[in-house]
């Protein structure tokens, strides 16, 4: 089983074997949390772009801790969700790549951290016009401007890129259930056996 003691046992990936698994519109983002200040790394199908993030991962945890508890039914509802706080973390680990995600519609999560534990989609894109926003359909949403995919590692995207596409069955198939879960044991009484005479 390569595949698996490939996933088991990740060593190094070459750039070129990354960016070979992207299409034109895709684009991968990865991140590396610190004590004090964390990067996050954009490879697209011909460029790579490093950004610097200015919170460590103490601060990005509360700040995901704090989008969270929007999240999360309370009294019969959501929680009040900050869209200011969501903005405010879209800021540091996506919006330093704005420019050069201009043409993508496929984003490829790999979050590390704090970050594993939010869905990149309720990020903010825009800082809030009002000092309480509210939300609303027109709401900025990450998830509006790309198609987000989330993976484990580096070695699991080009795990998952590499698998051969499915080929067709030889010979059609086709099957029918006819289960009857009563009656006398041993005994069929389908309605398909009144068929078969």
């Amino acid at each position: 089983f390569p595949a698996f003691t490939s996933l088991a046992s990740p060593g190094p990936i070459a750039l070129g074997k990354i960016q070979e698994k992207l299409k034109p519109k895709d684009a991968f983002v990865t991140y590396l949390l610190g004590r004090k200040e964390s990067f996050a790394l954009l490879i697209k199908k011909n460029d790579l772009h490093i950004a610097r993030i200015p919170s460590g991962e103490k601060a990005i945890a509360t700040s995901v801790q704090s989008l969270r508890k929007g999240l999360q039914p309370q009294a019969g509802g959501l929680g009040d969700f900050d869209i200011e706080e969501s903005y405010d973390l879209y800021s540091q680990v996506l919006e330093p790549f704005a420019d050069k995600l201009q043409e993508i519609n496929y984003l490829t999560v790999n979050p590390s951290g704090a970050l594993a534990s939010l869905p990149f989609a309720v990020l903010v894109t825009e800082a809030p016009e009002s000092a309480t926003p509210k939300l609303s359909p027109s709401t900025p949403w990450l998830s509006k401007k790309f198609a987000l995919s989330y993976v484990s590692s580096i070695q699991a995207f080009v795990a998952l890129r590499s698998r051969d596409k499915n080929t067709a069955a030889p010979k059609a198939f086709f099957g029918i259930g006819n289960p009857k879960l009563e009656g006398k044991s041993g005994v069929s009484s389908g309605s398909l056996d009144k068929l078969a005479g």
